[in-house]
C-alpha cells in the first residue's frame, strides 16, 4: 500500500485552492477578491484601468444599493438604478476585470443581473485586437 501526502494551497481572499504554490502566489496577486489587487486586464484597455480608484468604485455601489427587506436582506435594485451604477462605473474605468473586483468586493455581486463580464471582456479584447491589426495594416 502506498500513502501519499500532499499540500494544498488556498487563496485568503476567495475559496480558490490548487496544488501547486506558485499558481496560488498568482492568482493571489490577481485575486478579484484581493483588496490590493494587480489587475492584469487593465493594459489592454488603452490604460484606463481604475488607477488605484478601487475603493471609490466600491462606494458607488454601496451608496447606490440601499435597498433592504423587512428581514435586513438586499434586495434587487430597479433596472434604472442597476444600469446608471454601471454607467458610472464604466465612466471610472473601462476594465471589466475592476469592475467585477468592484462588485465582488462590495458585497452586492448577485445586485447586478445585467453585468455580463464575459460579454464585457469579448468586447474589450476584440476592440484591442481590432486596434493592434490597424496598427499593423500596410
Amino acid at each position: 500500500m502506498r500513502q501519499l501526502k500532499r499540500w494544498r494551497f488556498y487563496c485568503d481572499f476567495c475559496k480558490k485552492s490548487g496544488g501547486a504554490k506558485w499558481a496560488m502566489e498568482i492568482h493571489e496577486k490577481h485575486c478579484t477578491m484581493n483588496p490590493d489587487r494587480s489587475c492584469r486586464m487593465c493594459g489592454y484597455t488603452d490604460g484606463e484601468g481604475s488607477g488605484g480608484s478601487l475603493q471609490k468604485m466600491i462606494d458607488v455601489i454601496k451608496n447606490g444599493v440601499k435597498d433592504k427587506n423587512e428581514y435586513g436582506e438586499w434586495i434587487f435594485i430597479d433596472l434604472k438604478r442597476e444600469a446608471a451604477i454601471l454607467t458610472e462605473l464604466k465612466n471610472m474605468t473601462t476594465c471589466p476585470a475592476c469592475i467585477l473586483a468592484a462588485l465582488r468586493q462590495s458585497g452586492f455581486p448577485y445586485l447586478f443581473p445585467s453585468f455580463d463580464f464575459k460579454k464585457e471582456k469579448d468586447a474589450m479584447f476584440k476592440e484591442h485586437n481590432a486596434d493592434v491589426n490597424q496598427s499593423y495594416a500596410y
